[in-house]
C-alpha cells in the first residue's frame, strides 16, 4: 500500500513538471548593433525603450556587438556624449532578425539607417561583401575591385547601401571614384577577406580632409560566431 502511495505521488509530481514544462514562457528575441559613422556626431551611445544599452559610448569608426531584445516595437534613441537625442525613432524588431543601425553625416547633416541583416553564409572559398556610401561630401561614386576595369558597384551616392554579393576570398584592395570617371577619390590598403564571413565596407570621411576624417574605407569584419 505503501509503495502504492509513493508511485501515485511520484507521478504526479512528474506530471507537473511536464505540465509546467510545457507551458514555459519562451522569449522571442532579435538582435541589434550600432555603428559610428559619424565624424560630427563623436562619441555616441545607444537607448533602447529610454535605457542605455552600452556601459562606455561608441566613438567614430567604432561599432557595437549585437544585443538581443524581444521581439515588438521599440522605442530607439540615439544620444551623443553630452546626453543630447540626435536619432530618435521607433524600430519593429522580429524574431531572430539581426539589425544593423549606422549613423553617418551627409553635407554635415546627421542621418541614420536602419539595415535588416541577412546572414546566409557563401558557399566553398568565398566571403560575402555589401558597400555603403556615408561619406560626408564625396560624389556618385563607383567602387572597383582590385584592378577591374568595370565597377563591383555603379553610382552610389551618400546613403545608398547594396545588399551582400558573393566574393572570393583572399586579399583585395578596392578604389572609390568618381562615377563614371577615372578619377580615384580613394584606395583602401590590402584586406584579407576571409572564406565565410560577412563585411560592410563604407565610403566615410571628406574629400580634401586630412587626419581622422580623411577620405577611406573602413571594413567591418563578421563571422556567424560573432552573431
Amino acid at each position: 500500500m505503501k509503495y502504492f502511495i509513493y508511485a501515485l505521488g511520484l507521478f504526479f509530481t512528474i506530471l507537473f513538471f511536464s505540465a509546467c514544462e510545457g507551458n514555459k514562457v519562451k522569449d522571442h528575441k532579435a538582435k541589434l548593433r550600432t555603428i559610428n559613422a559619424s565624424y560630427n556626431a563623436g562619441d555616441v551611445n545607444l537607448f533602447v525603450d529610454y535605457e542605455p544599452v552600452y556601459a562606455s559610448n561608441i566613438q567614430y569608426l567604432n561599432f557595437s556587438l549585437f544585443r538581443e531584445f524581444i521581439e515588438g516595437p521599440h522605442k530607439i534613441q540615439i544620444k551623443n556624449a553630452m546626453g543630447n537625442v540626435i536619432v530618435d525613432t521607433t524600430l519593429l524588431m522580429t524574431e531572430n532578425k539581426h539589425y544593423s543601425l549606422f549613423v553617418y553625416d551627409s553635407v554635415n547633416t546627421l542621418r541614420y539607417k536602419v539595415i535588416d541583416e541577412n546572414y546566409v553564409t557563401a558557399p566553398g572559398s568565398n566571403c560575402k561583401l555589401r558597400f555603403l556610401h556615408f561619406s560626408n561630401n564625396a560624389p556618385s561614386v563607383d567602387i572597383h575591385r582590385d584592378e577591374d576595369t568595370v565597377p563591383l558597384f555603379t553610382n552610389y551616392t551618400n546613403g545608398l547601401n547594396s545588399e551582400y554579393i558573393q566574393m572570393n576570398d583572399g586579399i583585395h584592395q578596392f578604389k572609390a571614384k568618381g562615377t563614371g570617371g577615372m578619377n580615384t577619390l580613394t584606395t583602401q590598403n590590402p584586406y584579407n577577406y576571409k572564406a565565410g564571413a560577412f563585411y560592410t565596407l563604407f565610403l566615410r570621411g571628406n574629400v580634401g580632409a586630412t587626419g581622422l576624417d580623411s577620405l577611406s574605407f573602413f571594413v567591418i569584419e563578421s563571422t556567424l560566431d560573432y552573431l
